[in-house]
């Protein structure tokens, strides 16, 4: 059931256009900024956006002005947080996802907010990754944090199966709504 509807999904969210992509962005953005969880944070995690994601080298960027920003680096199927000063410290990993060359820790507990990533969103929040399980092992390690998920309005659905291990995102913003 999850694999067949992550992958239709994610063959709906590839066939966009990378101007349609940059434009939902940018909507995206203006609403994720304008939230006052977001305004709020110091320490704000990002995933760096890879393929036919939301694109959050733009909202790094934009970030790194204001706040200290936070992005993954996977080591033995955990994230790591390392602190970025600039998107130039980022190189692609085997699979081609851009990390930090080095990792500079911070605590888990200074991390505010955590932008995740996924392929499917339904309306209470719950969401289907990419299937290895590195967001909710993580998530579950910065209980405090604001979890707030990124995608296309055509990656939310009415409701997800959700299992125990499974972290629901606190907002789940699109280029069409804010739910949560």
């Amino acid at each position: 059931m999850k694999s067949l509807l992550r992958k239709s999904v994610l063959s709906r969210r590839s066939a966009m256009s990378s101007l349609e992509r940059k434009n939902k962005s940018d909507k995206i953005m203006k609403s994720l900024f304008g939230l006052q969880k977001f305004k709020e944070a110091g320490v704000v995690m990002f995933f760096v956006s890879y393929r036919s994601e939301v694109n959050t080298h733009k909202m790094i960027s934009e970030a790194l002005k204001k706040k200290i920003v936070v992005v993954p680096k996977t080591s033995s199927k955990n994230i790591v947080p390392s602190v970025i000063k600039s998107l130039k410290e980022l190189s692609p990993n085997k699979k081609g996802i851009l990390e930090p060359r080095k990792v500079k820790k911070i605590g888990l507990n200074k991390i505010d907010v955590v932008i995740v990533p996924g392929t499917v969103f339904d309306k209470r929040g719950n969401r289907i990754g990419y299937g290895h399980g590195y967001y909710d092992k993580f998530l579950k390690k910065v209980p405090n944090a604001v979890k707030i998920g990124l995608a296309f309005d055509l990656q939310v659905v009415k409701r997800l199966p959700n299992e125990k291990h499974d972290i629901p995102m606190d907002v789940i913003i699109t280029e069409k709504r804010i739910l949560g």
